[in-house]
């Protein structure tokens, strides 16, 4: 049976903000508890109902997200579509691509969002309203306290001006806080409009759309938006205070020939409003119906308008985009105290060989895969360690990242660290609150505190 929504998942980003992780990893890859990153945006999608989605990865990564999804318990059927690796895309370029799978309204996700919202409720939402896109939003938690890997920076975080009716949650605003300096200017007409505005500085973008069919014809003609945030969405909005967005002849009767005009636009070259008129027939199914836009009332409901955009903000607990490297550290904090609501199972996170010795493990909040090595007393606390890595005698780790093919030698103490694929650490070291590179090695004897070790032209983008 046909889903009322396709689902495409976007896969295919680089990782620009974390390059510390991602200059040898896909960053779709990168390891939450045990699990690759895309992993649990899928297990969402899979618990909601869905049978199929399409994920957008990068050509030269399809084999090794293939690989490490099939090592997974998810059964829903996933449909790739490769982009070139040597394309600089964005989110909108990818969904302009696979335009042609698009056979009804659909959902976007990023492959870096970690929740257990429901998404059941975003799609009555959506469909309440009779939206052409509906954005979600999230409060930032702070009730997890850590410190960030890495140098000391006070880089600030970037924030969102996000404009929102208070009354009927139409997204009215978007840009970025850093764009004004003092004061932030609006046009009249969208005052006027919508009166009340709220202006939101504290809610983060989770990168989950639920959109129209018609939006993706409207992307393959304006080539020139690239993003669904930065681009598409503003065009949009900007688009909804057009005196074309409006709903013309509601209470007439349709003639044969404004049925004819409603299937013909779909056929030229047409703008954004003939789209959104031809989606269905709105205009004949109002003026037959009691349809009451409550238009002139204090507050209505519609306003008369073809495209209305809304904004949904999720009130959940777990809710992260992990494109930055703090965000990331948290994410892997959270999963355990999640994970049973994440995997709706009491799946073990340790799976120790048999000779191992597991009496310094805290297993309740550790993530061990079955093939590495663990010496004797060697202690491990909230730390995930991946495939094929040997873990020497008296080692400490606590609060860690370990990736997949890392050697950890006799000694070592390690806390609040990321430790990125064949590292190997040489004995009697001391780490903490850094991250270590793939592929790095660190000398015997080492105190490091608050340092990224890496390859520094491994991190450069051009």
């Amino acid at each position: 049976m046909k889903s009322e929504f396709q689902v495409v998942v976007l896969a295919a980003g680089k990782g620009s903000r974390i390059t510390e992780l991602t200059s040898r990893k896909p960053k779709c890859l990168l390891p939450i508890g045990n699990k690759p990153m895309v992993y649990y945006p899928l297990k969402l999608l899979e618990k909601s109902g869905f049978r199929e989605v399409f994920l957008v990865v990068l050509d030269t990564a399809e084999s090794e997200v293939k690989s490490a999804l099939e090592e997974t318990d998810l059964s829903i059927a996933i449909n790739y579509r490769q982009i070139s690796s040597s394309d600089d895309w964005g989110t909108a370029d990818s969904l302009r691509y696979i335009s042609r799978d698009i056979t009804s309204d659909f959902i976007v996700v990023s492959c870096d969002l970690l929740t257990t919202f429901d998404v059941k409720k975003v799609l009555d939402f959506h469909r309440k309203n009779d939206a052409a896109l509906t954005a979600l939003y999230f409060h930032p938690s702070n009730d997890v306290q850590f410190t960030t890997p890495g140098p000391k920076s006070k880089n600030k975080t970037e924030k969102d001006l996000i404009g929102i009716d208070p009354v009927t949650n139409r997204l009215v605003f978007l840009a970025s806080a850093s764009d004004y300096e003092e004061v932030l200017s609006l046009k009249k007409k969208l005052l006027f409009k919508h009166g009340d505005i709220r202006i939101h500085t504290n809610l983060i973008d989770a990168h989950f759309f639920v959109v129209k069919k018609w939006v993706v014809k409207y992307l393959t003609q304006e080539k020139n938006l690239s993003t669904i945030k930065g681009e598409l969405l503003p065009n949009t909005l900007k688009k909804e205070l057009s005196k074309a967005n409006k709903l013309q002849n509601v209470n007439k009767e349709p003639s044969e020939s404004t049925a004819i005009q409603e299937f013909s636009a779909e056929q030229a070259d047409i703008d954004i409003f003939s789209l959104a008129k031809s989606r269905d027939f709105d205009t004949v199914a109002r003026s037959m119906s009691s349809y009451n836009d409550h238009n002139g009332d204090l507050y209505p409901v519609y306003m008369n308008d073809y495209i209305r955009s809304y904004a949904y903000i999720v009130d959940e607990n777990l809710v992260i985009r992990n494109n930055t490297l703090r965000d990331y550290c948290k994410s892997n904090q959270m999963v355990t105290k999640h994970w049973k609501s994440i995997i709706e199972k009491d799946s073990l996170k340790i799976f120790p060989k048999p000779e191992s010795n597991l009496t310094g493990v805290e297993k309740d909040t550790c993530f061990i895969d079955p093939s590495i090595e663990l010496g004797s007393r060697t202690f491990v606390k909230s730390s995930s360690i991946g495939q094929n890595s040997i873990i020497g005698n008296h080692v400490k780790i606590s609060d860690c990242i370990i990736m997949n093919n890392v050697v950890i030698k006799d000694n070592c103490t390690l806390s609040n660290c990321i430790v990125c694929d064949h590292v190997t650490i040489q004995a009697n070291c001391k780490i903490t609150d850094s991250v270590i590179g793939s592929q790095h090695s660190v000398p015997e004897n080492s105190s490091i505190a608050n340092e990224v070790l890496s390859e520094m032209e491994n991190l450069m983008e051009v």
